[in-house]
């Protein structure tokens, strides 16, 4: 459980291996059966996935809060910090 209460999905829907349409389809599939989606930016779609986030909220009048996107970040990286700020930026 998360400090507001919420509690995060057991199972999330992995975009591992996947290119970037099969990672969008995915996603918007999955969002349709649940709330979680899970990535890491060695996956390389997460521009994709995003995307798929976003274009699900909006077609369905949801706020970003209704899904869970847990993503692995490289802290060695660098980028680790200015790609989160992205992404949460993509979200909105």
């Amino acid at each position: 459980m998360l400090i507001d209460g919420a509690h995060i999905p057991i199972l999330g829907f992995s975009t591992y291996k996947m290119d970037n349409a099969q990672a969008y389809a995915g996603v918007i599939a999955a969002l349709e059966a649940g709330r979680h989606i899970d990535s890491a930016t060695w996956y390389k779609n997460e521009a994709f996935v995003s995307r798929a986030i976003q274009d699900f909220l909006t077609k369905n009048a949801l706020l970003c809060s209704a899904v869970f996107y847990t993503m692995k970040l490289k802290l060695s990286s660098g980028y680790a910090s200015a790609l989160a700020q992205r992404m949460w930026a993509g979200l909105h």
